[in-house]
This record gives structure tokens, C-alpha cells and sequence, in this order.
């Protein structure tokens, strides 16, 4: 009896690299892409790019490029819907009744505190007890905030 065929993906053996393979990955991470995505846009493996990245340092330089590029686009567009605002529609029974303008302060606050992470990314002190007479059991003491803090700035102490 004859085994059935079975026909793999250009995928599964990987896509010949060319010039213009890689300009077309490159161009979805110039979107905003994830490279996951950007990957199997031009049918190839993940794991298959991320290779090229590490052995071709002209490549990685392209990617990396690239990758800032998109970051570009994505920062440009967050700022457009927190600072512009987006149109959304407002529902009753499920009808479309009317629309309303919609910011977004969760992103305006993010990227004031990527631009200004002095001003936005408050110090904060914290001190946890839990002994009856109030003696703190340990302090943490974060200076300039997170996220950007230089991990030589965070000291912990015992008191």
C-alpha cells in the first residue's frame, strides 16, 4: 500500500533567501510589525530570520533600522489617539446611535514619562510594617522612578 503524500509549506523548508525576501521582512518591521509577524508575512520561519540577524551583521543593522522605524510609526500613532483622539460609536440596542470623541490618558501618561522621566516617573518611598509598635520591617527606596531607573540607583535597606 502507498503511503500518502503529503506537501509541506515553503515554510517548513524555508523560503530561499534573497534580497528581496529580506527587504520585504524588513518593510513589516517598518509598519510596527513584530518580527514573528514580518516573518511569516514572506513565509518564512521566525527562527529563520532571527539566524540571519545573528550571523549577518549587515542584516542586523538593517533590522535594527528598521525595528526603529516602526517604533517611529507606533510612537506617531499613540500620540495621535492620546493627544487627537479617536472616534468611536456610541450603541443603544444595538444600534449605532452617534459617535464620540475618545483620548487616551493611559498613553499621553506613557509617553510623558518616556520623554520625561525626571518629571513623570516620581521618586516614591515606601514604608511596610507590620510590627505593633510600627518598626518597619524593610524600606525600598527607588530614586527617579521607575521604569528608567539605573539599577545601581535602587538600594534596599534594612532598618
Amino acid at each position: 500500500m502507498k503511503k500518502p503524500t503529503t506537501t509541506r509549506s515553503p515554510r517548513q523548508y524555508g523560503l530561499k533567501r534573497t534580497p528581496e525576501v529580506e527587504e520585504r521582512f524588513l518593510n513589516g518591521l517598518r509598519k510596527g510589525w513584530s518580527p514573528a509577524k514580518a516573518a511569516a508575512a514572506v513565509n518564512v520561519a521566525r527562527d529563520t530570520v532571527l539566524d540571519w540577524r545573528q550571523n549577518d551583521p549587515d542584516f542586523k543593522a538593517r533590522w535594527d533600522s528598521a525595528i526603529e522605524e516602526g517604533t517611529d510609526l507606533l510612537e506617531d500613532e499613540a500620540r495621535r489617539r492620546a493627544a487627537e483622539g479617536v472616534e468611536r460609536g456610541i450603541y443603544h440596542a444595538g444600534e449605532k446611535i452617534d459617535t464620540e470623541l475618545v483620548y487616551s490618558d493611559t498613553l499621553m501618561t506613557l509617553m510623558l514619562k518616556g520623554r520625561r522621566p525626571k518629571v513623570y516617573n516620581r521618586a516614591t518611598d515606601i514604608t511596610l510594617s507590620g510590627t505593633e509598635d510600627g518598626a518597619p520591617i524593610k524600606t525600598l527606596v527607588i530614586k527617579g522612578g521607575l521604569p528608567n531607573s539605573d539599577p545601581q540607583e535602587v538600594k534596599k535597606d534594612e532598618e
